[in-house]
């Protein structure tokens, strides 16, 4: 998926900037005066970019601290695509900021995020460096996190023709459908074993979305799976998860070092460490699968970890939060029931005009997705979850990346190369579920829609619902 979606969270700046406080008041003069010199260059030299052609430039928003640029500002207490998408209403659709030393431009509406994909997509193709792709994408070598070159085309071609092309997914569709009946028929058994007076049993919908996913990925990539109920499997499994959920909060998460290169030796927060300690993780773990699948077959090991790790995590979030908002709407969800049937950041490597502005090479850029599918021109109510609207006034909205007013898989040459493997997961899933069973939630009330922070948005509580089934018990096995 794209590095810098809008939901890149900027939670945890609070305390790499207070521990750079603390240094400033060290008592050693010398250094003192260094890092007073340096911030004078850099504020004076940064405050007021200018284009590299000496066309329009684009407006900066105020607030700027030295050095450090924006930072402390999106570390408030809104998130972070909230207080971009507010800086919009005063600076227009875009703007610039600074992360850091580093200049960054900030989309805000779909005619300029078109303009960007289409006439401008080459030169925004490049990712920007950064220490979670040096530590946790194999320093580049994942291409999600690789610059635009030779070798992020080569990657993406193998990608998507040996593994998410639509002639594989075909292939791959009796997996779909052989681990969502287990995963129905688990779901069942749990039913008949604990319901209630009512006919109902709590789950914890989280884990077993989870567990689904994981069992699909892992027999695509590595022709394996595990056993939901096994207690031996199950310790794997938990390990992956936390190590899992820990590379996403980590590449989601903006690091002082990273915006101020120099300071990054500090490794402020200990970021970096943790980072290192994941990746070791990840790699002992797909290491385990790799000698599992070379006793029984061959296996590139350049793939190993490649696009697995963000498939697995981005389908069990969308498939929470699917749920979630519909358990919030109970007429929603009926509708759903009637209908189913049985059948990382970017950089410029050039100069370029964007929304009538000169953007200089290196600028990093920022497309708020957020803003731009919450935008009330284009969608009424767009705070509201109504997904009929795609059946009536949005019917011809797709989103594979030629609606720029709707784009969850991103859009031009960096959109994610999953989204037809993730469109048959999500609605197979989805519609089988709802087809089976009944949702509710306890005492009719509203499930928590809080999240976490991180590259992927995750819901931050357990998701508890009351399941009963709606067909007759020969129909579950």
């Amino acid at each position: 998926m794209q590095h810098l979606h809008p939901s890149t969270s900027l939670a945890d700046l609070h305390f790499p900037i207070l521990a750079l406080m603390d240094l400033l008041d060290l008592p050693t003069l010398g250094y003192a005066v260094v890092l007073a010199i340096t911030l004078l260059f850099l504020y004076t030299k940064l405050k007021n970019p200018s284009s590299a052609s000496g066309g329009k430039a684009a407006p900066v928003a105020a607030g700027a601290w030295p050095l450090i640029g924006h930072l402390p500002l999106l570390g408030g207490p809104l998130s972070p695509h909230e207080t971009l998408g507010n800086l919009a209403d005063k600076y227009g659709p875009a703007y610039m900021i600074r992360l850091g030393v580093h200049p960054a431009l900030v989309v805000n509406s779909r005619d300029v995020a078109k303009e960007i994909f289409t006439t401008n997509d080459m030169a925004v193709s490049s990712r920007s460096k950064f220490a979670a792709a040096e530590h946790l994408g194999y320093n580049y070598a994942m291409f999600g996190f690789s610059p635009y070159g030779q070798y992020w085309r080569e990657m993406r071609k193998i990608t998507m023709l040996e593994v998410l092309s639509n002639h594989r997914i075909d292939q791959l569709k009796k997996v779909f459908v052989s681990e969502i009946q287990g995963s129905l028929k688990h779901l069942y058994k749990t039913w008949a074993e604990k319901k209630d007076g009512s006919g109902k049993v709590l789950v914890e919908m989280k884990k077993h979305f989870a567990d689904l996913t994981l069992n699909v990925i892992l027999r695509t990539v590595a022709g394996k799976r595990y056993n939901v109920t096994a207690e031996e499997d199950q310790k794997v499994v938990s390990r992956y998860r936390k190590a899992l959920r820990d590379f996403f909060h980590l590449s989601g998460i903006f690091l002082l070092g990273d915006a101020v290169p120099f300071l990054r030796r500090l490794d402020l927060g200990g970021y970096e460490k943790k980072m290192k300690k994941t990746a070791r993780e990840l790699d002992e773990i797909a290491d385990g699968w790799l000698d599992d699948h070379r006793m029984g077959g061959s296996w590139d090991e350049n793939k190993k970890g490649e696009g697995f790790h963000g498939c697995s995590d981005t389908t069990t979030v969308t498939l929470i939060w699917g749920l979630s908002l519909m358990l919030n709407k109970p007429h929603t969800l009926k509708k759903a029931q009637e209908r189913t049937r049985c059948p990382s950041p970017r950089e410029l490597s050039e100069s370029c005009t964007i929304g009538g502005y000169e953007i200089p090479q290196g600028t990093r850029l920022i497309v708020n997705l957020h803003r731009i599918q919450r935008d009330p021109n284009v969608w009424p109510d767009p705070s509201e979850f109504m997904p009929e609207r795609f059946l009536t006034t949005h019917k011809d909205v797709d989103v594979r990346g030629q609606h720029f007013e709707l784009m969850p898989f991103g859009s031009g040459r960096r959109s994610c190369p999953g989204t037809s493997f993730a469109l048959h997961m999500l609605y197979l899933t989805m519609s089988n579920f709802l087809h089976a069973f009944n949702f509710s939630t306890p005492n009719n009330g509203l499930i928590d829609m809080s999240g976490t922070v991180g590259l992927t948005n995750i819901k931050s509580t357990p998701l508890e619902a009351l399941v009963a089934p709606r067909l007759a018990p020969e129909l579950y096995n």
